[in-house]
């Protein structure tokens, strides 16, 4: 699977094929929406959508993109919310809640834009998932090159970036931290320091977060130039969160001012600058007009970015308003990815405006249920098996996520830029040719065959157990659900909701019988670093097993320098550990992004790179069509 090259699943299909057949599954899906609300029937062909459809479809060739129109620059683009902003420096608070940082500051790499749909003219590699992180789909951002080791020598990994020259500080006039900087050239000293500030600084979330990564050395042994000197056995996890998590910042402004969390010291190099802040009420941008990116692909080619003259984000809490601003146009797309719309939402938006595009969000992480297989009952394999099989994995995703949810397997949910590392059914449902009858059967509901596995293993009446989950009301409805399907073979499963901060303290000392939290997502480095071997810190079902523990050291030391080889390798393990039933998947629900038409070089897309959501900087508005539509 060469990777920087097309990326192919484990059959040697290419992503290029699976994006066909989602995009005409998608095609029906909408059909079928129209058909059962009353809509009128919509021909407009609807973008790749980033989930399976429900009827794999005969392939064919990707229809060539014929728009030819220029891009036009101008307008403001309204997104919309559903949550305040929390953070705006992307330093001292989780990076992926600091939404403002990604529209005005830049990290040094990200994924090539080429290399997703690029508005019908890209390379249809990456579906630029949030959590998609491979040196094959990324490209330079204030690096415009690196050096990645490609042997295990020494005691220390070395990491070269040569910074970009020619990219310059945003100079907003009407700032006094802009006007600090004067809109001077980024240097290596720039990138150097901030990533300095990340592992000293104990504000800084990577300081708390990774506390391994504050050995590393960073220096600049030369102008342009910024290296990292990496423990081996941190490589890898440094590698992607370097690259692509930490946003640069001036320094200037940073000291003066004891930090960037004031969104009014607000300065970076990415395409717009944020000019105001009203607290649950909206964030305003402006176009950065000495930005220094370029349109690489379609009729814009050679374009200055951005073509917006910018962007306002609305603060709206309630789902119902935010449809109803989307319906009557008074916002063109969603800000963030944290807005989530679901099947019923899209349902309900789509039947009284069968305008709006939607897109299927793709799956980041796999949800499931850990719990203490070091201790009884759990440490009996037949337990965990006849739980799986008490669980009605069928009936959840009808009557909970309307059929639309994805029925996940462990460790990883499917993505096209893993695919190589999955091992489930693909996402028209059909297993490979490889699968084990074990593998298929545990996705069988059969309260039958759990009580004999219960039985056999001690007990003939079941057990009493807990569970702590989040206190949401939908991980709530989830799990008392599988309380009563549980209870039916004599389970008895309590519940525990707990708050966000004790359900992290709970997961951090490990207090728990049995668990419910997010599960893998497929970083490279996540792989199966966190949740199998016996000395991971999220190794949340306390699993301990010899094969897995061997084959870990060779699979991470091949992981670096041969991803293809590794992907493979991991496969063949996964498939192991998911028939010792270490984890209980769960289903996980639909989201959608949904957007007007005359956005336009734009196909839903919200990331371009690890969490970095910058997809907008190519979109531009058909001001036109707007018009045109009654807007």
């Amino acid at each position: 699977m060469g990777l920087g090259k097309k990326i192919r699943g484990r059959k040697g299909e290419s992503v290029k094929r699976k994006i066909v057949w989602l995009i005409l599954s998608s095609l029906t899906l909408l059909s079928l929406v129209a058909a059962a609300c009353g809509a009128p029937e919509v021909t407009e062909q609807p973008p790749v959508t980033e989930q399976p459809g429900v009827t794999q479809q005969p392939e064919q060739e990707i229809a060539v993109k014929t728009e030819t129109d220029k891009p036009k620059y101008g307008g403001v683009l309204n997104l919309v919310k559903d949550a305040d902003i929390q953070y705006f420096d992307a330093t001292t608070g989780n990076p992926a809640s600091a939404i403002t940082a990604h529209y005005t500051n830049e990290g040094i790499t990200g994924t090539d834009w080429t290399k997703g749909p690029a508005g019908g003219y890209g390379a249809q590699e990456t579906w630029m998932g949030g959590k998609v992180d491979l040196w094959g789909i990324k490209a330079g951002t204030i690096a415009e090159s690196w050096e990645l080791p490609t042997s295990l020598e020494g005691d220390t990994a070395i990491m070269t970036y040569h910074i970009r020259q020619g990219v310059n500080w945003a100079l907003n006039p009407q700032s006094e931290a802009s006007r600090l900087v004067g809109g001077r050239e980024v240097t290596a000293e720039d990138v150097l320091w901030s990533m300095q500030i990340t592992i000293t600084d104990k504000r800084q979330y990577l300081y708390s977060r990774n506390p391994e990564l504050r050995v590393i050395k960073v220096t600049s042994p030369e102008p342009w130039t910024v290296r990292l000197e990496i423990p081996w056995d941190i490589y890898e996890t440094a590698s992607f969160r370097f690259s692509d998590y930490v946003l640069v910042f001036p320094r200037e402004v940073y000291e003066k001012y004891n930090g960037m969390s004031d969104w009014r010291v607000s300065v970076g190099t990415g395409p717009f600058m944020l000019t105001n802040n009203v607290p649950s009420s909206s964030a305003s941008f402006i176009r950065n007009p000495n930005y220094w990116r370029t349109n690489p692909i379609g009729p814009g080619k050679g374009d200055q970015l951005p073509y917006l003259d910018g962007v306002k984000i609305l603060i709206i809490t309630d789902m119902s308003t935010i449809q109803a601003a989307l319906r009557t146009g008074k916002v063109d797309g969603i800000a963030d990815d944290k807005t989530e719309f679901t099947w019923e939402d899209i349902k309900d938006t789509v039947r009284l405006q069968p305008d709006l595009k939607y897109k299927m969000r793709a799956m980041s992480s796999a949800d499931m249920i850990s719990m203490r297989t070091d201790k009884p009952p759990f440490n009996d394999i037949r337990v965990r098996e006849a739980l799986m099989r008490a669980t009605d994995f069928q009936s959840i995703n009808q009557f909970f996520f309307a059929n639309q949810g994805q029925i996940v397997t462990v460790p990883l949910p499917y993505m096209p830029e893993y695919a190589d590392a999955y091992y489930g059914p693909e996402p028209d449902g059909v297993w490979p040719d490889d699968a084990t009858e074990f593998s298929k059967s545990l996705y069988q509901y059969d309260p039958g065959k759990a009580k004999q596995l219960l039985a056999e293993a001690g007990y003939p009446e079941g057990f009493k157990t807990s569970i702590n989950i989040p206190n949401e009301v939908r991980d709530i409805d989830y799990m008392s659900i599988i309380k009563d399907m549980w209870l039916k073979v004599g389970v008895d499963l309590e519940i525990r909701p707990e708050e966000t901060a004790v359900h992290a303290v709970t997961k951090d000392k490990k207090d728990y019988e049995m668990y419910g939290a997010d599960g893998p997502s497929p970083l490279q480095y996540a792989m199966l670093t966190h949740w199998y071997p016996a000395d991971s810190y999220q190794n949340f079902s306390f699993v301990n097993d010899p094969k897995i523990n061997e084959t870990y050291a060779e699979i991470q030391a091949t992981r670096l320098f041969d991803p293809e080889k590794s992907m493979q390798m991991f496969r063949e393990v996964g498939k192991y550990a998911h028939d010792q039933v270490y984890y209980i998947p769960m289903v996980t629900g639909t989201t959608f992004n949904v957007w007007w038409p005359w956005i336009k070089n734009y196909n839903g897309e919200i990331f371009m790179g690890n969490l970095q959501r910058q997809a907008y900087t190519y979109a531009w508005l058909d001001q036109e069509l707007k018009k045109e539509m009654g807007y």
